[in-house]
């Protein structure tokens, strides 16, 4: 299990406004590159059924810490910020930094 949850990644992104540096356990393809780490600027909630979910568990204190979240993430430059799909079992570590 993971030790960072759903409801904080979209939280300290879309609530607190922050970038958060996302250090990986093993690099992932990104854009034909393997990454250790990247820049999350925002969370993708596609459907509503996920968004009212992720709501109650807000309102209410749930933390999911398993599975994938789709997110808005760069690597060197936010000029190249794409969508990606976050494990949250491959997260190492996360640092909160201000949006860029």
């Amino acid at each position: 299990m993971g030790k960072f949850s759903k409801e904080w990644i979209i939280q300290e992104c879309v609530a607190k406004n922050h970038c958060l540096g996302v250090s990986l356990k093993r690099p992932v393809n990104l854009g034909g590159n393997g990454i250790n780490r990247l820049y999350v600027t925002d969370v993708l909630v596609e459907n509503e059924k996920d968004r009212e979910s992720l709501s109650r568990n807000l309102m209410s204190g749930q933390n999911t810490f398993h599975g994938t979240i789709s997110v808005k993430a760069f690597t060197e430059s936010p000029a190249d910020t794409r969508t990606f799909t976050l494990n949250l079992d491959d997260i190492d570590s996360i640092m909160k930094v201000n949006k860029i």
